[in-house]
């Protein structure tokens, strides 16, 4: 990714073929040694720029009207894939732990100051019963089911929180992770729980995993040895 050139608007895109910049620009910034200081600030810029147009009171009551449930009416700011959608939970939560690596970038009062939007953006939008799924918690008036990639990922994002969601969302991971059949699924929950403490041995990993779940392995066993790639200053127990 960040072997690719950085855009002018400080971004970069998934790929060459895409002519704008997007929720990727977060994954360099979690290589901060990678990238040129100057270059460093201009992504943040970017990003800081960045929120979902479900922000938007127009966009939230549409929402509600369909069903989405209270959530909608938050005013704290996740992050899209693409500039100018709605935000989603894993953008949201790859930017909070970009930043959070970036230690010059959280040193930046602005960059807090939406950090901290971010995460209430993420509490907001827990499920019923903790977890997380890709989006709104509800749906046509239905309580949406979590899913194991999303609220490893979202754990992950909320490390040192304490709020009483949070540890009902570390219940529900404990509970999803012997039953979970993906790979990435299982890699996601294990680094959600031990970056709260937490003991998360998973299952073996199924066949046929490719290099995402295998390096999510190796990060997550890192962090059980006191290694927190995602964020060096909070090491890792577990």
């Amino acid at each position: 990714m960040a072997s690719r050139p950085q855009r002018k608007d400080g971004g970069w895109s998934p790929q060459p073929s895409v002519d704008e910049s997007t929720w990727v620009t977060a994954l360099p910034l979690l290589l901060p040694d990678q990238i040129e200081t100057g270059d460093r600030r201009r992504a943040v810029d970017w990003l800081l720029s960045q929120s979902g147009r479900d922000t938007g009171w127009v966009y939230r009551l549409r929402m509600f009207l369909l069903g989405a449930g209270p959530a909608t009416f938050n005013s704290d700011h996740g992050w899209p894939w693409y500039p100018g959608e709605a935000a989603w939970v894993i953008p949201t939560s790859v930017t909070i732990l970009a930043f959070s690596r970036a230690a010059s970038a959280a040193q930046s009062p602005r960059v807090r100051e939406r950090v901290r939007g971010a995460r209430n953006y993420l509490l907001s939008h827990i499920c019923a019963g903790g977890g997380w799924n890709h989006g709104a918690s509800q749906a046509l008036g239905y309580n949406a089911d979590p899913y194991p990639e999303t609220t490893g990922i979202a754990l992950l994002a909320l490390s040192g929180n304490t709020d009483p969601r949070v540890t009902q969302s570390l219940a529900r991971a404990e509970a999803m992770l012997p039953k979970c059949r993906s790979a990435e699924g299982l890699y996601w929950l294990r680094l959600g729980l031990r970056a709260h403490g937490r003991v998360a041995v998973a299952p073996d990993v199924p066949a046929r995993s490719g290099p995402m779940p295998l390096s999510l392995q190796l990060i997550a066993d890192a962090m059980g040895r006191g290694t927190n790639a995602f964020n060096p200053g909070a090491g890792g127990s577990a």
